[in-house]
């Protein structure tokens, strides 16, 4: 009589192989009964930019979402509290030059910044020197100085959150 060992041995390398064969062919180590795609990303790239229905059903209309990078943004709230009356201050991301720019809510400023997943670094800026109102000096002084602490973002539909070690530092929205 045959030991039922030596039959299931056979069965799961037949097994096995027809698994193997049937995912793609070479072996990886890839967890078993899940189907991965390689050509697809991880995550959605910053640079991407993202469409969402704005109805569900098939023939609802598409709502374009801003990208993190090419769009203006506006601050809304630093530190969580808004803006002086009649100070707008912005953000703009640009790709190609690797380049933050923008207005502190009274002069212009630019400097690098950088991408890394949900990493965003800022450097240095450098920014023009006009005198403005007091709050508004005030207000970008502060703008300009907080975004030397971020460390990463958070983009949900057209609001951008620049975040720091404790939560959101500078909240946006697109243009």
């Amino acid at each position: 009589m045959r030991s039922p060992g030596i039959l299931v041995v056979p069965v799961c390398l037949a097994l096995g192989s027809l698994l193997e064969a049937c995912s793609g062919g070479e072996p990886s180590d890839r967890t078993p009964g899940v189907t991965t795609s390689e050509a697809a990303p991880a995550e959605v790239p910053a640079r991407a930019e993202m469409i969402t229905p704005a109805e569900s059903g098939p023939d609802a209309p598409v709502t374009r979402l801003p990208a993190l990078e090419g769009t203006e943004w506006i601050v809304i709230e630093l530190d969580g509290a808004p803006p002086p009356d009649g100070v707008e201050a912005t953000l703009t991301l640009d790709r190609e030059a690797g380049q933050a720019t923008g207005s502190g809510g009274c002069n212009r400023y630019a400097g690098a910044y950088e991408i890394t997943g949900a990493r965003l670094t800022f450097g240095t800026m450098a920014n023009t020197r006009m005198a403005c109102p007091a709050d508004a000096m005030i207000f970008e002084g502060a703008y300009l100085t907080t975004l030397g602490r971020v460390g990463s973002y958070r983009l949900a539909g057209s609001t951008l959150d620049l975040l720091g070690e404790k939560g959101a530092l500078v909240r946006l929205r697109s243009q």
